[in-house]
């Protein structure tokens, strides 16, 4: 059941139909083709972008403490271990995907030395 409220907002009535219904049936020129290829790789990049910026977002906070743990002469006293839940999949891609080939020797000086892997990254 609707509320009054859902009624007066909610669309029952109209239907909305695309005017072109044919547009999967007829064949596309080659502008139309590379126009939607580049949306296409403008979406990937947005979105590799924001992956990337979400990777540095989370790392510059794990940056500050271990900058706070580390002497004047750069010995830290303490052993740094970073929690698990601090950097989610979506970020340990980007990192992964930023060093192309050297990725996985990456993720794992992030995960065996994170104190000194963090601030380089």
């Amino acid at each position: 059941e609707r509320s009054p409220e859902d009624q007066s907002v909610l669309n029952d009535e109209w239907i909305s139909v695309p005017i072109d219904v044919e547009f999967k049936n007829r064949t596309k020129n080659t502008h139309l083709d590379n126009l939607l290829k580049c949306e296409d790789e403008r979406y990937e990049i947005d979105m590799i972008m924001e992956c990337n910026q979400s990777a540095i977002r989370a790392l510059e906070p794990l940056a500050e403490e271990i900058k706070v743990l580390v002497d004047k002469d750069g010995a830290s006293k303490w052993q740094y271990r970073l929690d698990k839940r601090s950097l989610s999949v979506i970020h340990l891609k980007a990192i992964a995907r930023v060093y192309a080939d050297h990725g996985k020797e990456i993720l794992e000086l992030l995960r065996k030395n994170p104190a000194h892997a963090i601030p380089i990254i």
